[in-house]
């Protein structure tokens, strides 16, 4: 029995896995067409609408028909072959012999695929694009998705998204307080960075943006992640005096790095693998899901779904630990069930004893992290008087080493008692920072009891130092009084409005 037949478009295309590249596209348009099962359909209309290539107009191939010598004689000979296929259209568009179903294919294609795209219309799909992308807060990678790509092949054939996978930005965003006191946040940019991102570049840009906004004088701090780069970029600022350029990285992404380093220990890092490899299981099996489902149900157990923990997010860690233990039953019945779960899956998937012990002892170790994180990822609720306090409070209440801790538990205190220690600054030494004040003029922490003796007068010298440079002369008072009065009034101030902080 022969060969099947090569269809006619692959002298015009070449595949690439389940993509079709026309090849008399220029590079800067949309030539990627879905070609599933090597399907031609979608890419032999394109050739047909655009190129106006068909099988009728095939031509025979030179013996090196892939070379680029032969795909240049075709670019140079499209002219006379969309001549010689438009006459023929005609011609046949006149007589009985046209089968209506190809006619309402012709016509169709007229509407979109023949239309070639001006760069206003591209412009307008972009910004449509990005606003689709803004507002349903979906990743800029679901332009690149096959299923977005086929849509927009049906949509618009000649409309190719941008890429941004190579591509860098600074967003700026500016959070401040109402006349409520209530906060809010606003983006003040997002641009692209096309330039090495060292401290110096990144400095100019945000120099650069707060101009353009006139609040280059009204920044009082400016909060960033963790990267050494955009730390010292912020501390090169010459914005005003009174801003400060320390103390003020993400509480929330140092809280993420501190607890990442902990988990990374080797046994922990152990039953995380097993525990996902096991949620990957319910999460591909169909069967397995339903007969977990049915577990459920029959020992009454709330239906709750398995969750897969992502590495970006500590915090789904214990959230898949937590669901899992939750349902220990009904998924050790499932894999021991032999009409379900065949051996060798199950032995690769059982769960010891003792694993779930560490996992008890895990969850237990973790909520404390849970919560603060949660607390601190929040726009509305998280201040940064809040981060020495807490920081300090679940040190004492949760991770103070005890006698019947065993060794994984004292790696685990030991590791996350240094890393918040080391990440937040909590061990005093003599520099007043932003989150000490703070904290201080919040009348929750402002006895300063989560701060060593010696470093309380400290602070509250340095805050009565800013509010006399700050606050207007009062006159008719001696020199005590005059203190006593302007600390009242900051107090009364923040009991009266029932104040809130910046976001931290």
């Amino acid at each position: 029995m022969g060969n099947k037949k090569s269809s006619w478009v692959w002298q015009y295309a070449k595949k690439k896995e389940n993509i079709a590249l026309c090849l008399l596209c220029d590079e800067n348009e949309n030539n990627e067409f879905i070609c599933n099962g090597g399907t031609t359909g979608s890419i032999g209309r394109h050739l047909t609408a655009i190129h106006s290539m068909s099988s009728n107009t095939r031509e025979k191939r030179r013996h090196n028909s892939g070379s680029d010598n032969e795909v240049l004689n075709t670019r140079n000979n499209c002219e006379s072959i969309t001549d010689n296929f438009n006459s023929q259209a005609i011609t046949s568009s006149n007589t009985v012999d046209l089968p209506i179903e190809n006619a309402k294919k012709r016509n169709k294609m007229n509407t979109t695929a023949d239309r070639l795209l001006s760069s206003e219309r591209i412009e307008e799909i972009h910004k449509a694009l990005s606003k689709m992308i803004a507002i349903n807060q979906m990743p800029i990678s679901f332009c690149s998705s096959p299923g977005f790509k086929h849509f927009m092949n049906v949509v618009e054939p000649n409309y190719k998204p941008c890429s941004t996978e190579s591509e860098s930005y600074i967003t700026i965003i500016c959070h401040t307080i109402d006349k409520q006191w209530i906060p809010k946040s606003f983006t003040l940019t997002t641009h692209e960075v096309d330039e090495r991102h060292t401290a110096v570049n990144i400095a100019r840009h945000l120099e650069k943006s707060l101009v353009e906004w006139d609040i280059e004088k009204k920044v009082i701090a400016i909060v960033t992640d963790n990267t050494a780069n955009v730390i010292s970029a912020v501390s090169q600022l010459e914005l005003n005096d009174n801003m400060e350029k320390s103390g003020l990285t993400c509480a929330a992404h140092s809280l993420q790095l501190a607890v990442n380093k902990t988990l990374s220990d080797d046994e922990i890092q152990s039953i995380l693998m097993k525990s996902s490899k096991i949620v990957g299981h319910f999460k591909h099996s169909s069967i397995a899901m339903k007969a977990l489902e049915k577990m459920q149900q029959q020992l009454n157990i709330p239906k709750l779904t398995l969750l897969q923990y992502c590495k970006t997010r500590w915090h789904s860690s214990f959230l898949m630990l937590e669901r899992l233990y939750l349902n220990r039953t009904p998924i050790m019945n499932v894999l021991s069930d032999r009409t379900i779960t065949v051996s060798s899956i199950a032995q690769k998937l059982e769960m010891l004893e003792s694993e779930w012990s560490v996992i008890e002892k895990l969850l237990v170790l973790l909520k404390p992290l849970q919560a603060l994180t949660t607390l601190f990822s929040g726009e509305l609720e998280s201040f940064v008087s809040m981060v020495r306090p807490l920081i300090h409070k679940i040190l004492t209440s949760h991770y103070e080493h005890a006698v019947e801790d065993d060794s994984m538990m004292e790696r685990f205190k030991n590791t996350i008692s240094y890393q918040l220690n080391t990440r937040f600054e909590l061990i005093w030494n003599e520099i007043v920072s932003a989150r000490h004040i703070a904290s201080f003029l919040d009348p929750r922490y402002k006895d300063m009891d989560y701060e060593p003796v010696e470093a309380r007068e400290i602070i509250r010298s340095y805050v009565l130092q800013l509010i006399q440079s700050s606050a207007p002369t009062i006159t008719n008072h001696n020199e005590e009084e005059k203190n006593d009065f302007q600390m009242s009034n900051v107090y009364r101030k923040y009991c009266d409005t029932k104040k809130k902080l910046p976001s931290s």
